[in-house]
């Protein structure tokens, strides 16, 4: 949900209707629980390049006394909604939301940085 909000807020709307992103790959680090009820504040960035159609997007997610309980970097591909084909990440694509690059001289990254707080009750998917 945090990637996909992230997405939403930065791209324009013709990248959006152009565009479709697909996992590849999840790596999570579990580093604590959250419990019914109990809050987290969540943060995403891409800290480097993208590679190709790919690229790595890292989500943190911290506790209400701002341990971190999930860490996850998870690989993305850039699918061409009207093909169903991979398409490389053009440089207009990826400065939207990178953290390498700033745009309009605020960094993408810390622009976005915890945004959303969600209770564990409120998300039937899980964080």
């Amino acid at each position: 949900d945090l990637a996909i909000a992230h997405w939403d807020a930065v791209a324009p709307a013709e990248h959006r209707a152009s565009y479709i992103w697909v996992v590849t790959r999840h790596e999570i680090d579990y580093r604590g629980n959250v419990g019914m009820g109990e809050t987290v504040t969540g943060e995403t960035w891409v800290p480097s390049r993208p590679k190709g159609a790919r690229f790595d997007r890292h989500v943190r997610f911290r506790d209400a006394a701002g341990r971190t309980v999930v860490e996850a970097v998870t690989t993305w591909a850039l699918i061409d909604r009207a093909s169903g084909r991979l398409l490389r990440v053009r440089p207009d694509i990826a400065a939207r939301f990178a953290a390498w690059c700033t745009l309009r001289g605020v960094s993408q990254s810390r622009a976005f940085s915890a945004w959303v707080k969600r209770s564990a009750r409120e998300s039937p998917r899980g964080l």
